[in-house]
C-alpha cells in the first residue's frame, strides 16, 4: 500500500499546474509589451536624430552659400542685419527668398529643404580690425499643422572678402 501511494504523489506532480502556466504568460506578455514600447520610443528619437541632421546639414549649406554669395542673395543695403531678400517686403509671411515660382520652387538659389524655413541674422563686429568679419546667426524652424514647430539656432563667424564697411 505504501507503494501506491508513493506512485500516486509522483504522478500528480508531473508537469505544470495552470497558475505557473498563467504566471509566465503574464511574465513573457510584460515583456512583449515593454519591447514594443522600447520600438516607439526608438522611432520618436530616430525621428529627431534626422530632423536635427537636416537641420544642421540645411545651415551648413546656408553658411556656405553666404560666403560664396554675399554680393549676389545676401547683401544688407538697409543695414538692418537681415538679408534684404530674407525680408517680407510683400507682407504675406513669407521670406521673399522662399516665395515659389510656378514650378512650386523657390525664385531665389538659396538652399531649400523641403519641410524646413529658416532666418538669417547678421551682427557687425565694434572693432575696426575685424571690419571683414561677419557674425551670422541662422535659425532653422520646421513642422507644420498638428506637429509642433520645432527649431534648432546655429552660429558662425564668417569672413567676407569685399564686406563693405558700414561706417560710410
Amino acid at each position: 500500500m505504501t507503494r501506491a501511494h508513493s506512485r500516486s504523489r509522483s504522478h500528480a506532480r508531473r508537469g505544470f499546474t495552470v497558475l505557473e502556466i498563467l504566471i509566465a504568460f503574464t511574465i513573457l506578455l510584460v515583456g512583449c509589451v515593454s519591447v514594443y514600447a522600447l520600438f516607439g520610443r526608438g522611432l520618436i528619437s530616430h525621428k529627431r536624430a534626422v530632423d536635427n541632421t537636416n537641420a544642421s546639414v540645411l545651415a551648413g549649406a546656408v553658411f556656405d552659400d553666404i560666403s560664396a554669395n554675399y554680393d549676389a542673395y545676401y547683401y544688407d543695403r538697409n543695414r538692418n542685419g537681415t538679408p534684404d531678400l530674407g525680408e517680407d517686403r510683400n507682407s504675406n509671411g513669407v521670406a521673399d527668398w522662399f516665395e515659389l515660382d510656378a514650378g512650386g520652387r523657390p525664385r531665389q538659389p538659396v538652399p531649400f529643404r523641403a519641410g524646413y524655413r529658416y532666418t538669417i541674422q547678421y551682427q557687425r563686429p565694434a572693432d575696426p580690425e575685424l571690419r571683414q568679419c561677419l557674425f551670422v546667426t541662422v535659425v532653422i524652424f520646421w513642422g507644420e499643422g498638428t506637429e509642433q514647430v520645432r527649431t534648432e539656432t546655429f552660429y558662425r563667424t564668417l569672413y567676407i572678402k569685399d564686406l563693405p564697411d558700414l561706417r560710410g
